[in-house]
């Protein structure tokens, strides 16, 4: 995350259908300055009928696809992939946090990424 800081990354959130748009406005509200990416997922709602299985894998491919916009955190607005999958999703999550503090580290030790670019360095002969 060289090429910008934590705070200019959005929260992701996601729910089965459009109920979590009600958990989306009161973040909204509560934070004003943060920007906000909502993933409803009503081609396969509702989740209460599906097995846990299906529920796990849903909820592991939405926060991918949240993923895919470098979210800085996810929000589960779903009560059924929360009672489910919360477990899966945190591990999902940590290991993408892990990933990124690494490529940090990696590109603060190496002088040629800077900003998200790639320099040449001079060489010596």
């Amino acid at each position: 995350m060289t090429a910008h800081d934590n705070t200019s990354l959005a929260i992701g959130v996601f729910d089965s259908g459009v109920g979590g748009l009600t958990v989306l406005k009161a973040i909204r509200e509560a934070l004003p300055n943060e920007s906000l990416i909502y993933l409803g997922d009503t081609a396969r709602l509702p989740y209460g009928t599906k097995s846990p299985a299906s529920i796990a894998r849903y909820a592991t491919q939405a926060t991918a696809k949240l993923l895919e916009h470098d979210i800085k955190m996810l929000v589960i607005a779903c009560n059924t992939a929360s009672a489910v999958a919360l477990e899966v999703l945190q591990d999902q999550m940590a290991r993408i946090k892990q990933l990124r503090q690494r490529l940090n580290h990696a590109a603060q030790k190496n002088d040629t990424l800077r900003q998200g670019q790639i320099v040449q360095r001079s060489r010596k002969h």
